[in-house]
């Protein structure tokens, strides 16, 4: 069964950046994202993936300990 198309929003969400900020690195990578409702491929999916979690990986890493 193929897997469910995610929209830019949803994904915004569950990684915890704006949709704003997806979008505008999406289409620097040249795809045609219009706007949060558009739906990434499985394969686009696991790039955005990709990108904003080491995003997040080194935002940790530099962050002061509490």
């Amino acid at each position: 069964m193929p897997k469910r198309r995610v929209t830019v929003k949803e994904l915004s969400g569950v990684l915890g950046v704006t949709s704003h900020a997806m979008i505008e690195r999406c289409r620097k990578e040249g795809w045609s994202i219009q706007n949060s409702i558009s739906k990434l491929s499985p394969a686009q999916e696991v790039l955005v993936r990709h990108w904003f979690n080491e995003k997040n990986r080194q935002n940790t890493a530099n962050a002061e300990p509490l």
